[in-house]
């Protein structure tokens, strides 16, 4: 692993206020967004226009934007994108094979980085993150309530299955200019 394959920090929201955070998703389902997952995606998601957040999320943007001024220095298009998806992994084996998060070819921007904070208000079991370096390397710290996990969306990633309890998580892309 590189310094900056990926980047956490722990505990970036109380468990308490995780529990806001889902109250809030969970009364504010957007219908003038949908998630278009990768094939195989086996999770209920649906998505929350960042407005709706009021600034509960300045923390969280924040420091995925400092996040990015000091460690991957991607060019960014806005340090806010318009939408955010949770993501709801249940105990029916729910899972997220081996993908990546990019635009559809021939857009005029890419994905850049890739943030997810873990807003789940029980321990779970399996929904382990990893990501694909020619062997699979887990993201232990994105299990934490609270817990924030950024790195380059072009970087395959997934979570194995759920086994039991509830894997929830938020996840944004942050976007800007085509790689060159």
């Amino acid at each position: 692993m590189t310094p900056y394959d990926w980047y956490t920090l722990k505990s970036i929201y109380s468990v308490d206020e995780c529990s806001e955070i889902l109250k809030i998703c969970e009364n504010n389902k957007s219908s003038t967004f949908a998630d278009s997952p990768a094939p195989g995606k086996k999770a209920n998601t649906y998505v929350v226009e960042t407005h709706k957040f009021d600034n509960t999320l300045d923390r969280f943007f924040a420091l995925v934007n400092e996040a990015n001024n000091n460690y991957f220095g991607y060019d960014l298009f806005n340090e806010r994108p318009l939408g955010i998806n949770v993501n709801i992994y249940e105990n029916d084996l729910n899972e997220y094979p081996y993908h990546r998060d990019c635009n559809i070819p021939g857009t005029m921007c890419d994905s850049k980085i890739t943030a997810i904070l873990n807003i789940s208000p029980k321990p779970y079991k399996g929904g382990e993150f990893s990501m694909f370096f020619g062997e699979d390397r887990k993201v232990d710290e994105v299990d934490n309530i609270g817990s924030l996990l950024l790195f380059p969306s072009f970087l395959f990633h997934k979570v194995s299955p759920v086994i039991s309890g509830k894997r929830i998580t938020l996840s944004t892309w942050l976007q800007g200019p085509n790689f060159k």
